[in-house]
């Protein structure tokens, strides 16, 4: 179905519906953050007689200024609630919405918008564009841009911005830089939003973040590089794995350097991989393989054993690419 039908389609699902719930997936990040709450607000400003509830595994409070992000719910608090309408977004599998997954089950019509390649298409209706930069990016194609106001197009800057890197990974197009546009067009303050969501940090994660830089691990051919948290070492710095995001794609910026990997303990036994990697590998593949997903310079994974064994067995697979 083209980009103008699913638009129409979105448009018809959202009218037809009294109870909309919008999900996003575990561990939210700045993308996922800012589609859901475009959307949300987006809903409430267009159609006020609808009933919208933002579903999000946690909140990060660096997005508090985004409108809605108090009535996030954090809890899958209404078990007996079918809602209309379910959107997902950001969300390359039915696992990565977590308890959630059970109001996606429950809803009467479902709708997916995504930019994950590794997303098979689980809902009713799916709109996955990996050449997007972000599921902020394709969302803002779903949605009548005449109706979009100042507040839903922070949260749809913010997203973008999350996901590009402040526009300097390789998924920004000409077409994203020009989405950007139109949303500062709306009133949208940049330099407050890349300031204090993306670049600023607290003391104990900048204290984080170095241990990181200095306990990193080169391979011995210099083309991976990784370094491990584990909860001991959160709690050193009093800090949570969510503090932790970013540090891979800074590891990535070391000459010559094709894979970087942030391992980081999320279970008794279990380790969270954030895989970062050059043109000359694909780390979606790493991740797929591990039951993880993602796009190709960017995807993450979950993986039980040791974590230094974790690093060199996902190092000679990264080999088996280069």
């Amino acid at each position: 179905m083209c980009l103008k039908k699913m638009m129409s389609k979105l448009t018809e699902l959202i009218e037809s519906a009294q109870t909309v719930a919008v999900i996003g997936h575990i561990r939210p990040d700045g993308d996922d953050i800012g589609s859901c709450l475009g959307t949300y607000n987006y809903i409430k400003l267009n159609y006020p007689e609808k009933k919208v509830q933002v579903f999000l595994e946690s909140k990060i409070s660096k997005f508090g200024f985004l409108k809605g992000f108090d009535d996030i719910c954090c809890k899958l608090n209404q078990a007996d609630e079918v809602y209309d309408l379910v959107i997902c977004q950001d969300i390359s599998t039915p696992e990565r919405m977590g308890d959630f997954a059970e109001i996606l089950n429950r809803g009467k019509h479902s709708f997916c918008a995504d930019h994950h390649k590794t997303n098979p298409g689980f809902c009713e209706f799916n709109e996955i564009r990996p050449s997007a930069s972000s599921t902020s990016e394709v969302v803002y194609e779903l949605l009548d841009e005449s109706r979009i106001d100042r507040v839903t197009a922070e949260c749809l800057y913010t997203g973008i911005v999350h996901d590009t890197g402040v526009f300097q990974y390789s998924c920004t197009s000409s077409r994203t830089m020009e989405i950007a546009g139109k949303l500062v067009e709306k009133g949208v303050n940049s330099e407050f939003i890349i300031n204090s969501s993306f670049y600023q940090k607290t003391y104990p994660q900048i204290r984080a973040w170095g241990y990181a830089f200095q306990n990193s691990v080169l391979s011995e051919d210099k083309r991976c590089i990784y370094s491990v948290f584990t909860w001991k070492d959160m709690k050193k710095f009093g800090i949570t794995s969510i503090e932790l995001d970013g540090i891979s794609s800074e590891l990535r910026l070391v000459g010559g350097v094709d894979l970087a990997m942030l391992i980081y303990q999320d279970g008794p036994d279990t380790y969270k991989l954030s895989l970062r990697s050059s043109d000359n590998l694909d780390c979606s593949l790493i991740a797929l393989k591990h039951g993880g997903g993602g796009h190709a310079k960017a995807a993450g994974c979950t993986i039980g054993g040791d974590p230094l064994e974790i690093a060199q067995m996902i190092i000679e697979e990264a080999k088996e690419q280069l």
